[in-house]
């Protein structure tokens, strides 16, 4: 069950994955309400989309998020991991100690590796998470807006041998995700909405 907290709305999709596909049952949207806000709101999206074993994923603002390309000279994966921490402090104003972070490979070549980074405070996240817990939604996974798009977009089959843009004009802000080959390549959060 993937949910999305909105300046104006909490949505919910409800969706069985196997191997190749991507199922969708369910869409709710609920406005959020003049008392409660988006607490209320949530339990009651809670209430609509509980189903037992259920797994819940949470999208994340693409603006309490920074999103970085990084180009790395070789494509070990043992190397990338060992630094990338330091790559990370050094194109972000945050401590590595007040962030949580994770990458995403764009492209690779035998000598090269092209990443996307997404970094996020954990102050951040601690309050959305808390919100998500409070009405029994406690997601596994949470993932940055646009990039979210893009990952559900890429199981299509339809747009893996091409590129394609996948645009979140919300209210406030608007997302873009790019596919090329069925791979995120790029991902942004403007505030224009």
């Amino acid at each position: 069950i993937g949910i999305d907290v909105g300046e104006r709305s909490v949505k919910a999709v409800v969706a069985d994955r196997s191997f190749r596909e991507l199922e969708i049952h369910q869409f709710v949207e609920i406005e959020l309400p003049e008392e409660g806000g988006v607490r209320a709101a949530l339990a009651e999206l809670a209430a609509r989309v509980a189903r037992p074993g259920a797994h819940y994923g949470a999208a994340v603002s693409g603006h309490r998020v920074a999103l970085r390309g990084l180009t790395l000279p070789f494509s070990d994966a043992r190397k990338i991991a060992q630094i990338l921490p330091g790559e990370v402090e050094g194109t972000l104003p945050f401590d590595l100690d007040d962030i949580v972070y994770d990458n995403h490979v764009a492209e690779k070549t035998a000598t090269a590796t092209r990443l996307l980074i997404a970094a996020a405070r954990k102050e951040d996240l601690a309050g959305q998470l808390a919100l998500l817990s409070e009405v029994g939604m406690d997601p596994r996974l949470m993932e940055v807006e646009p990039l979210a798009l893009g990952a559900l977009a890429s199981r299509s089959a339809q747009l893996q041998r091409r590129c394609v843009a996948i645009i979140d004009a919300g209210y406030a802000s608007t997302g873009v995700a790019v596919l090329e080959n069925g791979t995120i390549t790029y991902g942004r959060t403007t505030s224009l909405g």
